[in-house]
């Protein structure tokens, strides 16, 4: 037999029922898995896009590239100092307008000429020496030879090489030392007329 509860009882049971809060598990939705392979058609959208973006950043390196070169073109063509190339039997393989203003040629370029044309033949023996040890030794070497760059026109010049990474060229500075020379001739001159005489 059920116990009859008091009116108050039941009353408050109930509105315990009420307001009692039962837990609930909760809901997991489902995750995909991130190795799951995209579908075609995603691949499909997403190619060009990955394509396109690369070729940008291709196209942005070259760009850069370019204008590297550009510019240390235009240092090398426009330097004060005269630059040129020399191969191993002498051949001028490139130089820079003022080589080319040196050595009485049109323009600057790659036009390949022999230096030992325009050497002086005294002045030859001290050229294919510098030039040997230039490459046999592989260390920076200096000379002093005299060119002829007119009909009656001599240049005194500096050069100094130096053989490049390839092992192919000599790198080489040209410096005009005709006054300098002048000047030294000039002090020795002097120098031998105030030399006191022996006894």
């Amino acid at each position: 037999m059920k116990k009859n509860l008091p009116k108050e009882d039941l009353l408050q049971k109930r509105s315990r029922k009420k307001h009692e809060i039962i837990p609930r598990e909760p809901k997991v939705q489902p995750r995909e898995s991130a190795d799951k392979p995209l579908k075609v058609s995603e691949l499909k959208d997403s190619a060009p896009l990955s394509i396109e973006h690369e070729n940008k950043k291709l196209k942005k390196i070259i760009n850069d590239q370019e204008a590297q070169i550009k510019k240390y073109r235009e240092l090398f063509h426009l330097a004060p100092i005269g630059y040129i190339s020399l191969s191993k039997t002498g051949q001028v393989i490139e130089f820079n307008l003022t080589a080319a203003q040196l050595l009485n040629r049109d323009e600057s370029g790659t036009k390949k000429f022999p230096l030992a044309n325009l050497i002086q033949e005294d002045s030859k023996p001290i050229f294919n020496h510098f030039l040997w040890q230039t490459f046999t030794l592989n260390k920076k070497e200096t000379c002093e030879i005299k060119v002829l760059v007119g009909e009656n026109r001599t240049l005194d010049l500096q050069l100094t090489g130096l053989v490049s990474p390839t092992q192919e060229q000599c790198l080489a500075t040209i410096a005009d030392i005709t006054d300098q020379k002048r000047v030294e001739s000039e002090l020795n001159k002097w120098a031998t007329l105030f030399q006191p005489k022996g006894n």
